[in-house]
């Protein structure tokens, strides 16, 4: 199995298609979330959940933090849906 492509903001612009009006580089629009597979509010929250249990109180969750668990969500969407035998219509 292919060790997917992390996202990288050329990624997300290949995806969306944004491009600008000039015919220079491609525009990106604000607010393109590095993280769209995950809702960073919650994961943040349950990852300091977890953590309290832990003898060092953390108090932040770093933005590469919150990129790797978006690269196990997509990675495992793509183990999921290649793991599915070629026929039927549902995952």
């Amino acid at each position: 199995m292919q060790k997917p492509e992390p996202v990288t903001e050329e990624v997300i612009r290949e995806d969306l298609s944004v491009n600008s009006d000039d015919g220079g580089e491609p525009a990106v629009a604000r607010g393109i979330s590095k993280t769209p597979l995950i809702n960073r509010e919650h994961v943040r929250a349950l990852l300091l959940d977890l953590a309290k249990a832990r003898a060092h109180k953390y108090t932040r969750v770093s933005e590469e933090t919150l990129l790797t668990v978006n690269e196990i969500v997509r990675a495992h969407c793509v183990y999921h849906v290649g793991r599915f035998p070629s026929k039927g219509k549902t995952l």
